[in-house]
């Protein structure tokens, strides 16, 4: 549902708190692009983060979710309980996840055996996490690169600072989690003195499996004045592309209300045999009903989407004889 005026946004959204069970699991995928903006972000209950502009697709900014043992280079990481491949890319990312939160024990690329192994394994997110949780870690690795190994040590802190709705280019996800992450460094370099900040904002939904959108922002100072500052924005696809409805539509269909809770009334034109699919951003099939021996007319199907994540799904209806129509369907709780 699109955020409306405070007051509503405040009703709408209720303190989240992240837990264990969220976690990824086995099967688990989530895909991410580009946005090109520069958002606000603030701090504080029932806000309203704007995520908007030209989204790119990253062809290696998809994860999905496997055992541990199926990952290329797992026999460097014997304590990852998960790992996560990327879609269109080498690297693996190995993951142990436990009551106290999800952390990253190392990295691996495939494609030149460069690992990162974890001394200190880095806590991603702590478990339970809601808005107050803070948590200061002290992750260490020792990675390799070129076969050279190297140390590195980077104490960060994070703090769950906000929650409300975050609104894409396609939609708005209420009940939003937002964790920061702040590291400041100050140095003398050949006698200047030099200010540099990296800001971490990742927001998190309560049964997401991952962050559905990350703004990482920098900015490099030079004796108290600014050098340049730049940020990066990414987001999940179904709030920053959506999925497209077909061109050709045959077939008439509407859905009520939309965006939509637990249930939708489905209405379409048609007769014979029909079947009706959801479908999620992936395309694949969530949930099928079929119909038979349909009298000509319009017909209602009022479909049970309780059991599906909120985000954005295709409802497409198709008869026996080939005739199609599908409308886009936002669920939001």
């Amino acid at each position: 549902m699109l955020a409306g005026a405070g007051s509503f946004c405040a009703l709408l959204n209720a303190q989240p708190t992240i837990n264990w069970g969220d976690a990824p699991s086995n099967g688990d995928q989530i895909i991410w692009s580009s946005v090109d903006c520069d958002p606000v972000i603030n701090s504080g209950v029932s806000q309203t983060w704007v995520i908007q502009g030209p989204a790119y697709p990253i062809p290696t900014q998809g994860g999905a979710f496997i055992v541990p043992g199926s990952a290329p280079g797992a026999a460097n990481f014997p304590d990852a309980t998960l790992a996560a491949v990327e879609i269109e890319g080498s690297f693996s990312t190995f993951l142990k996840v436990d009551a106290t939160g999800l952390y990253i024990t190392g990295f691996y690329n495939d494609a030149n055996g460069d690992l990162s192994d974890y001394v200190d394994l880095w806590r991603f997110i702590a478990y339970p996490c809601t808005f107050g949780t803070t948590w200061t870690d002290n992750w260490s690795s020792a990675p390799v690169a070129g076969g050279v190994p190297t140390y590195v040590s980077d104490p960060m802190t994070y703090v769950a600072d906000g929650y409300g709705t975050l609104v894409g280019n396609t939609g708005s996800m209420t009940n939003v989690l937002k964790v920061r992450s702040e590291e400041i460094v100050d140095s003398v370099i050949d006698g200047i003195q030099i200010h540099d900040t990296h800001v971490l904002d990742r927001f998190w939904k309560v049964g997401y499996p991952w962050w559905v959108a990350e703004v990482e922002s920098w900015s490099h100072s030079e004796n108290g004045e600014l050098q340049f500052s730049d940020s990066f924005v990414t987001m999940i696809d179904e709030l920053a592309i959506g999925i497209a409805e077909e061109n050709v539509q045959q077939i008439d269909i509407s859905l009520m209300p939309n965006p939509a809770g637990n249930e939708v009334r489905l209405s379409y034109g048609g007769a014979g045999n029909a079947t009706i699919a959801v479908l999620d951003a992936l395309g694949r099939e969530v949930l099928a009903v079929r119909k038979q021996a349909l009298a000509p007319g319009i017909h209602q199907e009022l479909l049970d989407v309780a059991s599906l994540p909120p985000g954005a799904f295709l409802v497409r209806v198709t008869t026996g004889d080939g005739q199609m129509g599908s409308r886009k369907l936002v669920i939001d709780r």
